[in-house]
């Protein structure tokens, strides 16, 4: 048998540091998910200024296994305030789809929340021609926001 082949396996370790690094970092991406899908605006606040220089694009845009991102889950409810904290901070995707292609303006028009709407439209880079998966865009979901409001199927 030769020297190379009873050698055992090299195992490299990672410095403690980087490997606590990486787990705060994957604590924050999940964090600010977590605190969207519970809809808790006041502790996504706290969150947000206590951790503010480890919030990266990464973490904005962490999604869950639906493809859905914090704004998504806010869209989808209508949370007006976490989806006004979120589109305050850089590196926030506004027009991240969902597994199913739809974006938070797509959500948040088809469930009908218009206040969610109109905060996404005062996003500069938003995109209301992207469409989902079924082929739809935004501009297909407007009855249906107007719904909410007001009853138009009897309008000529």
């Amino acid at each position: 048998m030769s020297p190379a082949a009873s050698s055992p396996p090299i195992i490299q370790f990672s410095h403690p540091a980087a490997i606590f690094n990486q787990f705060v970092v994957s604590l924050v991406d999940h964090s600010v998910l977590k605190l969207c899908q519970d809809g808790d605006a006041g502790a996504l606040s706290r969150y947000l200024s206590l951790h503010h220089d480890k919030v990266s694009a990464r973490n904005l845009n962490a999604t869950d296994q639906t493809g859905k991102s914090g704004l998504l889950h806010a869209a989808m409810t209508g949370n007006v305030a976490i989806a006004r904290l979120l589109i305050k901070l850089p590196g926030l995707e506004v027009n991240l789809a969902d597994n199913e292609g739809n974006t938070a303006l797509h959500l948040a028009s088809q469930a009908g929340h218009a206040d969610v709407v109109s905060l996404l439209t005062l996003c500069p880079n938003l995109s209301i021609d992207i469409r989902n998966n079924a082929g739809l865009t935004v501009t297909n979901s407007i009855p249906r926001l107007f719904s909410k409001r007001c009853d138009v199927r009897h309008v000529n």
